[in-house]
């Protein structure tokens, strides 16, 4: 089984509802392979699970499995485990100086003592005056009173950067709270593979979550009025579709149902007979040209509204009596629920 990374690059999106359309590539080797897609949106509709694909493969069976995935934490993760990785190192650095310093002060301490006891000796047979010993007491002095200097340093160091990591500790902690365990689909594809060649696979499903609003711009100006139509596009299908062909469609995703039918019978016409005229009686000769006068005017009428205008809907306008509106270029809408508007037709 392989695992490949498909993209989201085309989206539908209905009244209710949006058909998505992931898209992938890899190479395979002769033979029977399973290629996977993970991380399907948990909205999908597990019965509109439709591939295409182009390569030398046959395609054997799609299997949809749902699966508990643990979702992106809110925040830099991986960025504040590294600073914390970092601090974990310099606190080890400043305990090791801590006690190398502590053991310098020890060392000092033995050797003062050390040289008091000699120096008596010393002293009393004459052997060293007591310059040396004011001498060498200054200097261990000194040097002891530099190291505890450093020990101040190195433990109020010491303090900030175990300010520092309970900090961070406690924004890691804040940040896993935020992750939670999601349930996901992910697809498996069975592909007989003829030869060793690459393969691009389209996967597309149906998703709720997704839907849009018409919202109108009117402009009236000088002489001029401008009517723009936009699509406030709804995401909520944790799928954000990032630099997508992006097609808003005026019809609503709903699942198709067979409804039983009622018997229609087809036969031969068989006109009615026509009646038998009734008797006319004779009227005015003014009256007769003024009826003649009207049905002059209501045969010029009838002539005139009879030749109606047929309106054709263009192919990528309408679609069984809907209307679609293909996006040029791409857009990116996140799954915030935020509406994101998108202009249709500015007319």
């Amino acid at each position: 089984m392989k695992e490949i990374n498909a993209d989201i690059t085309q989206v539908l999106v209905y009244r209710s509802g949006a058909r998505v359309v992931r898209t992938g590539k890899t190479e395979l080797p002769k033979g029977e392979q399973v290629v996977k897609i993970a991380g399907i949106s948990q909205y999908a509709q597990t019965d509109s699970f439709r591939v295409k694909g182009k390569g030398k493969a046959l395609l054997r069976g799609v299997e949809v499995k749902r699966v508990r995935k643990e979702s992106e934490p809110e925040g830099n993760l991986g960025e504040l485990t590294k600073k914390l990785r970092t601090l974990e190192k310099k606190r080890a650095n400043i305990e090791d100086s801590l006690r190398l310093h502590e053991k310098r002060i020890e060392g000092l301490n033995s050797i003062s003592t050390q040289f008091g006891e000699e120096f008596g000796k010393w002293f009393a047979v004459g052997e060293t005056p007591m310059e040396v010993y004011t001498e060498m007491d200054s200097s261990l002095v000194a040097i002891v009173r530099s190291v505890h200097d450093t020990l101040r340093r190195l433990n109020k160091e010491l303090e900030e950067v175990n300010t520092e990591i309970s900090v961070i500790e406690s924004n890691i902690e804040r940040v896993r709270s935020t992750q939670r365990v999601v349930p996901v689909f992910d697809a498996y594809l069975s592909l007989d593979v003829k030869e060793s060649s690459p393969i691009e696979i389209e996967l597309s499903y149906q998703v709720i979550g997704a839907s849009w609003e018409p919202v109108y711009d009117v402009d009236i100006g000088a002489g001029k009025t401008t009517v723009k139509r936009i699509a406030q596009v709804y995401n909520t299908t944790f799928e954000d579709w990032k630099d997508v062909s992006l097609t808003i469609s005026t019809a609503s995703a709903r699942k198709v149902e067979a409804i039983e039918p009622s018997p229609y019978y087809i036969d031969i016409y068989r006109p009615e007979p026509m009646p038998p005229p009734a008797p006319l009686a004779v009227r005015p000769k003014a009256m007769r040209e003024d009826k003649e006068a009207e049905m002059e005017i209501m045969d010029e009428y009838i002539d005139e509204t009879a030749e109606i205008e047929q309106v054709y809907a263009t192919p990528t306008e309408t679609l069984g009596g809907t209307t679609v509106y293909e996006i040029t270029g791409t857009v990116s809408v996140e799954s915030t629920g935020e509406p994101q508007p998108v202009t249709l037709t500015l007319e």
